[in-house]
Protein backbone atom coordinates (compact mmCIF):
# COMPACT_ATOMS: atom_id res chain seq x y z
CA UNK A 1 0.00 0.00 0.00
CA UNK A 2 1.19 3.50 -1.14
CA UNK A 3 1.98 6.10 2.11
CA UNK A 4 -0.75 8.45 2.88
CA UNK A 5 -1.22 11.04 5.47
CA UNK A 6 -4.77 9.77 6.39
CA UNK A 7 -3.09 8.37 9.23
CA UNK A 8 -3.47 11.62 11.04
CA UNK A 9 -7.14 12.32 11.04
CA UNK A 10 -8.57 9.76 13.47
CA UNK A 11 -12.38 9.57 14.22
CA UNK A 12 -13.92 7.76 17.28
CA UNK A 13 -17.52 7.01 16.46
CA UNK A 14 -19.70 7.29 20.39
CA UNK A 15 -22.85 5.77 20.36
CA UNK A 16 -25.55 5.90 23.62
CA UNK A 17 -25.40 3.81 26.22
CA UNK A 18 -26.98 0.28 26.73
CA UNK A 19 -30.82 0.05 26.96
CA UNK A 20 -32.15 0.12 30.43
CA UNK A 21 -33.61 -2.57 31.34
CA UNK A 22 -37.69 -1.44 31.64
CA UNK A 23 -40.01 -2.39 33.94
CA UNK A 24 -42.36 -5.74 32.82
CA UNK A 25 -45.71 -5.20 33.58
CA UNK A 26 -47.22 -7.61 31.54
CA UNK A 27 -46.28 -10.55 33.18
CA UNK A 28 -48.74 -12.32 36.19
CA UNK A 29 -47.29 -14.45 38.55
CA UNK A 30 -49.08 -17.31 40.97
CA UNK A 31 -47.63 -18.21 43.59
CA UNK A 32 -48.48 -21.81 44.61
CA UNK A 33 -47.41 -24.39 46.89
CA UNK A 34 -47.45 -26.89 44.39
CA UNK A 35 -44.75 -25.89 42.37
CA UNK A 36 -41.56 -27.06 42.99
CA UNK A 37 -38.64 -26.95 40.81
CA UNK A 38 -34.80 -28.03 40.70
CA UNK A 39 -32.22 -25.11 40.63
CA UNK A 40 -34.73 -22.13 40.28
CA UNK A 41 -37.96 -21.26 41.96
CA UNK A 42 -40.26 -20.34 39.40
CA UNK A 43 -40.68 -20.77 35.29
CA UNK A 44 -42.58 -19.07 32.61
CA UNK A 45 -45.42 -20.37 30.68
CA UNK A 46 -46.83 -19.77 27.09
CA UNK A 47 -49.59 -21.88 26.90
CA UNK A 48 -51.96 -23.74 28.43
CA UNK A 49 -50.57 -26.88 26.92
CA UNK A 50 -47.25 -26.09 28.48
CA UNK A 51 -48.46 -25.78 32.13
CA UNK A 52 -50.69 -29.34 31.66
CA UNK A 53 -47.20 -30.80 30.27
CA UNK A 54 -44.94 -29.95 33.13
CA UNK A 55 -46.20 -32.34 35.38
CA UNK A 56 -42.51 -32.61 36.93
CA UNK A 57 -42.50 -28.68 38.58
CA UNK A 58 -46.49 -28.68 38.81
CA UNK A 59 -48.89 -31.21 40.84
CA UNK A 60 -52.52 -31.55 39.64
CA UNK A 61 -53.93 -28.72 41.75
CA UNK A 62 -51.39 -26.02 40.81
CA UNK A 63 -52.06 -27.23 36.97
CA UNK A 64 -55.97 -26.93 37.21
CA UNK A 65 -55.42 -22.61 38.87
CA UNK A 66 -52.96 -22.00 36.22
CA UNK A 67 -55.38 -22.89 33.70
CA UNK A 68 -57.92 -19.95 34.43
CA UNK A 69 -54.77 -17.70 33.48
CA UNK A 70 -55.40 -18.39 29.74
CA UNK A 71 -59.31 -18.53 30.22
CA UNK A 72 -59.67 -14.71 28.57
CA UNK A 73 -59.39 -14.14 24.89
CA UNK A 74 -56.75 -11.83 25.40
CA UNK A 75 -54.29 -12.66 27.90
CA UNK A 76 -50.52 -11.63 28.34
CA UNK A 77 -48.22 -13.91 26.66
CA UNK A 78 -46.70 -15.81 29.64
CA UNK A 79 -47.73 -17.05 32.97
CA UNK A 80 -45.13 -17.21 35.38
CA UNK A 81 -45.54 -19.96 38.12
CA UNK A 82 -43.31 -19.48 41.46
CA UNK A 83 -43.09 -21.76 44.34
CA UNK A 84 -45.00 -20.69 47.29
CA UNK A 85 -45.02 -21.87 51.58
CA UNK A 86 -47.95 -20.03 53.01
CA UNK A 87 -48.16 -18.80 56.42
CA UNK A 88 -51.32 -20.91 57.03
CA UNK A 89 -48.87 -24.06 56.71
CA UNK A 90 -46.30 -22.66 58.91
CA UNK A 91 -43.95 -21.22 55.69
CA UNK A 92 -42.98 -17.70 55.34
CA UNK A 93 -44.87 -16.28 52.15
CA UNK A 94 -42.98 -13.26 51.65
CA UNK A 95 -39.50 -15.13 51.59
CA UNK A 96 -41.37 -17.08 48.45
CA UNK A 97 -41.92 -13.98 46.60
CA UNK A 98 -38.88 -12.60 47.12
CA UNK A 99 -37.29 -15.47 45.67
CA UNK A 100 -39.49 -15.33 42.41
CA UNK A 101 -38.91 -11.64 42.22
CA UNK A 102 -35.43 -11.91 41.92
CA UNK A 103 -35.76 -14.56 39.53
CA UNK A 104 -38.01 -12.17 37.22
CA UNK A 105 -38.93 -9.19 38.31
CA UNK A 106 -43.18 -9.21 37.88
CA UNK A 107 -45.73 -6.46 38.79
CA UNK A 108 -49.00 -7.88 39.22
CA UNK A 109 -49.43 -11.61 41.44
CA UNK A 110 -52.03 -13.61 42.74
CA UNK A 111 -51.68 -16.73 45.32
CA UNK A 112 -53.33 -20.43 45.58
CA UNK A 113 -53.81 -20.08 49.41
CA UNK A 114 -57.22 -18.10 50.49
CA UNK A 115 -56.12 -18.10 53.78
CA UNK A 116 -56.12 -14.95 55.75
CA UNK A 117 -53.08 -14.85 57.43
CA UNK A 118 -51.45 -15.78 53.39
CA UNK A 119 -53.89 -12.67 52.15
CA UNK A 120 -52.16 -10.57 54.87
CA UNK A 121 -48.96 -11.33 54.11
CA UNK A 122 -49.44 -11.30 50.54
CA UNK A 123 -50.32 -7.57 50.78
CA UNK A 124 -47.49 -6.37 53.20
CA UNK A 125 -45.14 -7.85 50.33
CA UNK A 126 -47.19 -5.99 47.83
CA UNK A 127 -46.54 -2.72 49.36
CA UNK A 128 -43.34 -3.46 50.08
CA UNK A 129 -42.30 -3.97 46.30
CA UNK A 130 -44.68 -1.88 45.37
CA UNK A 131 -46.66 -4.63 43.09
CA UNK A 132 -50.08 -5.62 42.93
CA UNK A 133 -52.01 -8.76 44.59
CA UNK A 134 -55.00 -10.10 43.29
CA UNK A 135 -56.43 -11.51 46.22
CA UNK A 136 -59.56 -13.71 46.48
CA UNK A 137 -61.49 -15.54 49.51
CA UNK A 138 -64.48 -17.54 50.47
CA UNK A 139 -64.87 -16.40 53.92
CA UNK A 140 -68.43 -15.92 54.64
CA UNK A 141 -68.10 -12.94 57.01
CA UNK A 142 -67.07 -10.50 54.32
CA UNK A 143 -70.95 -10.62 53.05
CA UNK A 144 -71.38 -9.54 56.76
CA UNK A 145 -69.08 -6.98 56.87
CA UNK A 146 -65.89 -8.85 59.00
CA UNK A 147 -63.55 -10.76 57.80
CA UNK A 148 -60.75 -10.12 56.08
CA UNK A 149 -61.53 -7.36 53.40
CA UNK A 150 -62.18 -5.13 56.72
CA UNK A 151 -58.91 -6.32 58.09
CA UNK A 152 -57.34 -5.11 54.88
CA UNK A 153 -59.60 -1.96 54.66
CA UNK A 154 -58.27 -1.45 58.37
CA UNK A 155 -54.39 -1.35 57.20
CA UNK A 156 -55.51 0.18 53.67
CA UNK A 157 -51.88 -0.56 51.98
CA UNK A 158 -54.04 0.11 48.84
CA UNK A 159 -52.06 -2.28 46.49
CA UNK A 160 -54.38 -5.55 47.20
CA UNK A 161 -57.54 -5.58 45.40
CA UNK A 162 -60.00 -8.64 46.99
CA UNK A 163 -62.77 -10.44 45.59
CA UNK A 164 -65.43 -12.96 46.88
CA UNK A 165 -65.96 -16.23 45.37
CA UNK A 166 -67.52 -19.20 47.56
CA UNK A 167 -65.47 -21.79 45.49
CA UNK A 168 -61.92 -21.44 45.98
CA UNK A 169 -60.74 -23.06 43.13
CA UNK A 170 -62.17 -20.88 40.89
CA UNK A 171 -59.28 -18.61 40.54
CA UNK A 172 -61.40 -15.59 39.58
CA UNK A 173 -58.40 -13.74 41.00
CA UNK A 174 -55.51 -15.01 38.63
CA UNK A 175 -58.53 -14.62 35.58
CA UNK A 176 -58.96 -11.06 36.24
CA UNK A 177 -55.18 -9.92 36.54
CA UNK A 178 -54.72 -12.14 33.03
CA UNK A 179 -57.85 -9.98 31.50
CA UNK A 180 -56.65 -6.32 32.88
CA UNK A 181 -52.58 -7.31 32.32
CA UNK A 182 -53.23 -8.03 28.86
CA UNK A 183 -53.34 -4.78 27.94
CA UNK A 184 -49.93 -3.22 28.73
CA UNK A 185 -49.75 0.61 30.80
CA UNK A 186 -47.36 1.74 27.44
CA UNK A 187 -50.03 1.67 25.11
CA UNK A 188 -53.46 2.48 27.08
CA UNK A 189 -55.29 2.75 30.84
CA UNK A 190 -58.60 0.73 31.26
CA UNK A 191 -61.29 0.70 34.42
CA UNK A 192 -61.04 -3.01 35.99
CA UNK A 193 -64.97 -2.39 36.88
CA UNK A 194 -67.17 -3.75 34.39
CA UNK A 195 -64.81 -6.67 33.05
CA UNK A 196 -65.59 -10.25 32.56
CA UNK A 197 -64.35 -12.75 34.44
CA UNK A 198 -64.28 -15.56 31.44
CA UNK A 199 -66.02 -18.83 32.40
CA UNK A 200 -67.05 -17.65 36.16
CA UNK A 201 -70.56 -16.90 36.84
CA UNK A 202 -71.87 -14.12 38.95
CA UNK A 203 -71.93 -14.92 42.76
CA UNK A 204 -75.22 -15.60 43.95
CA UNK A 205 -75.75 -13.14 46.97
CA UNK A 206 -78.46 -11.24 48.28
CA UNK A 207 -78.41 -7.16 47.90
CA UNK A 208 -77.89 -6.56 51.66
CA UNK A 209 -74.46 -8.79 51.36
CA UNK A 210 -73.29 -7.01 48.77
CA UNK A 211 -73.91 -3.53 50.31
CA UNK A 212 -71.69 -5.20 53.31
CA UNK A 213 -69.00 -6.49 51.57
CA UNK A 214 -68.61 -3.57 49.03
CA UNK A 215 -68.24 -1.33 51.93
CA UNK A 216 -65.05 -2.95 52.61
CA UNK A 217 -63.78 -2.31 49.18
CA UNK A 218 -64.59 -6.16 48.40
CA UNK A 219 -64.78 -6.82 44.68
CA UNK A 220 -67.39 -8.86 43.31
CA UNK A 221 -68.76 -10.48 40.11
CA UNK A 222 -72.28 -9.16 39.75
CA UNK A 223 -74.64 -9.10 36.74
CA UNK A 224 -74.63 -6.14 34.73
CA UNK A 225 -77.38 -6.26 31.92
CA UNK A 226 -77.39 -9.67 32.37
CA UNK A 227 -73.99 -10.09 32.00
CA UNK A 228 -71.41 -11.36 34.56
CA UNK A 229 -68.92 -8.48 35.54
CA UNK A 230 -66.39 -7.71 38.43
CA UNK A 231 -66.98 -4.59 40.05
CA UNK A 232 -66.36 -2.73 41.86
CA UNK A 233 -62.72 -2.58 40.65
CA UNK A 234 -61.18 -1.19 43.74
CA UNK A 235 -58.10 -1.63 45.95
CA UNK A 236 -58.37 -1.99 49.42
CA UNK A 237 -58.27 1.37 50.33
CA UNK A 238 -61.16 2.09 48.07
CA UNK A 239 -59.08 3.70 45.34
CA UNK A 240 -59.70 2.43 41.65
CA UNK A 241 -57.00 -0.28 40.58
CA UNK A 242 -56.36 1.51 37.55
CA UNK A 243 -55.11 4.67 38.93
CA UNK A 244 -52.51 3.02 40.67
CA UNK A 245 -51.25 0.87 37.58
CA UNK A 246 -51.28 4.78 36.11
CA UNK A 247 -49.19 6.06 38.84
CA UNK A 248 -46.67 3.28 38.87
CA UNK A 249 -46.16 2.92 35.04
CA UNK A 250 -45.35 7.16 35.43
CA UNK A 251 -42.84 6.10 38.39
CA UNK A 252 -41.37 3.10 36.19
CA UNK A 253 -40.82 5.09 33.15
CA UNK A 254 -39.92 8.14 34.37
CA UNK A 255 -37.19 6.60 36.13
CA UNK A 256 -35.73 4.64 33.34
CA UNK A 257 -35.73 7.65 31.51
CA UNK A 258 -33.81 9.83 33.84
CA UNK A 259 -31.05 6.30 34.10
CA UNK A 260 -31.15 6.08 30.52
CA UNK A 261 -30.25 10.22 30.08
CA UNK A 262 -27.28 9.40 32.96
CA UNK A 263 -25.83 6.20 30.56
CA UNK A 264 -26.09 8.14 27.54
CA UNK A 265 -24.46 10.97 28.64
CA UNK A 266 -21.58 8.63 30.40
CA UNK A 267 -21.15 6.69 27.27
CA UNK A 268 -20.44 9.62 25.62
CA UNK A 269 -17.89 10.98 27.80
CA UNK A 270 -20.30 13.89 29.10
CA UNK A 271 -21.94 15.32 31.91
CA UNK A 272 -25.29 16.70 32.44
CA UNK A 273 -24.21 19.80 33.53
CA UNK A 274 -25.30 21.62 36.81
CA UNK A 275 -26.81 24.74 35.13
CA UNK A 276 -30.64 26.03 33.98
CA UNK A 277 -30.17 23.68 30.51
CA UNK A 278 -28.94 20.60 32.41
CA UNK A 279 -32.23 20.82 34.37
CA UNK A 280 -33.95 21.48 31.48
CA UNK A 281 -33.00 18.46 29.84
CA UNK A 282 -34.19 16.52 32.30
CA UNK A 283 -37.53 18.22 32.68
CA UNK A 284 -37.94 17.63 29.04
CA UNK A 285 -37.49 13.59 29.89
CA UNK A 286 -39.97 13.79 32.77
CA UNK A 287 -42.18 15.59 30.55
CA UNK A 288 -42.02 13.35 27.89
CA UNK A 289 -43.30 10.10 29.83
CA UNK A 290 -46.12 12.28 31.36
CA UNK A 291 -47.21 13.51 27.74
CA UNK A 292 -47.02 9.54 26.92
CA UNK A 293 -49.23 8.99 29.76
CA UNK A 294 -51.69 11.62 28.51
CA UNK A 295 -51.84 10.21 25.08
CA UNK A 296 -52.61 6.72 26.10
CA UNK A 297 -55.33 7.62 28.62
CA UNK A 298 -53.01 7.66 32.19
CA UNK A 299 -53.60 11.08 32.66
CA UNK A 300 -55.90 14.35 32.07
CA UNK A 301 -55.00 16.41 28.99
CA UNK A 302 -53.72 20.18 30.06
CA UNK A 303 -53.13 19.06 33.67
CA UNK A 304 -49.05 18.49 33.16
CA UNK A 305 -47.74 21.07 35.34
CA UNK A 306 -43.49 21.09 36.50
CA UNK A 307 -41.79 23.02 38.38
CA UNK A 308 -38.13 23.46 37.38
CA UNK A 309 -35.99 25.13 39.86
CA UNK A 310 -33.52 27.44 38.43
CA UNK A 311 -29.39 26.98 39.61
CA UNK A 312 -29.34 29.98 41.18
CA UNK A 313 -32.22 29.47 43.81
CA UNK A 314 -30.78 25.65 44.68
CA UNK A 315 -29.04 25.52 47.86
CA UNK A 316 -25.04 25.51 47.31
CA UNK A 317 -25.15 22.41 49.38
CA UNK A 318 -27.06 20.21 47.01
CA UNK A 319 -25.26 21.48 44.06
CA UNK A 320 -22.05 20.26 45.91
CA UNK A 321 -23.65 16.86 46.38
CA UNK A 322 -24.61 17.05 42.61
CA UNK A 323 -28.30 16.68 43.31
CA UNK A 324 -31.06 18.20 41.60
CA UNK A 325 -35.01 18.19 42.80
CA UNK A 326 -38.01 18.09 40.05
CA UNK A 327 -41.01 18.50 40.85
CA UNK A 328 -44.49 18.74 39.22
CA UNK A 329 -48.23 17.34 38.84
CA UNK A 330 -50.63 15.49 37.00
CA UNK A 331 -54.32 14.48 36.73
CA UNK A 332 -55.67 10.98 36.95
CA UNK A 333 -57.74 10.69 33.66
CA UNK A 334 -60.85 9.32 35.27
CA UNK A 335 -63.48 7.04 33.53
CA UNK A 336 -67.10 7.53 33.83
CA UNK A 337 -69.04 4.14 35.62
CA UNK A 338 -72.14 5.90 36.90
CA UNK A 339 -74.44 7.69 35.18
CA UNK A 340 -78.16 9.52 36.08
CA UNK A 341 -80.14 10.27 33.19
CA UNK A 342 -83.15 13.53 34.31
CA UNK A 343 -85.06 13.24 30.99
CA UNK A 344 -88.49 15.45 30.80
CA UNK A 345 -91.18 13.53 28.44
CA UNK A 346 -93.53 16.37 27.06
CA UNK A 347 -96.94 16.16 25.58
CA UNK A 348 -97.53 17.63 22.26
Amino acid sequence: MSATHDGSQIVNLRTTGSKVLKRDFSTVCLAHVGAKFTGVVSGLYASPKEVTDDTTNLNAACIAAAQHFFNPDSHPSQLMIAEAIYESTGGELATSLTAAFAEHPFYAFAIGSRADDDLVAADAWALANKCLFLGQSSDAGILAGTGICDTLKGTASGRSAIQYRATDTEFGDLTWASEMMSLSPDVGSASWRFQRTTGLAAVDITAAQAALAQADYCNLCLPFGGVAVMGDGVLTDGHPIDTLVSKDWAAARAKEGMIQRQLDMAKLKQKIPYTDEGIAMLGSDLATVLKKGVAVGHFEPGTIKLTLPKKAEIAAADIAARKATLSGSVKILNSIEEVTVELSVLFA
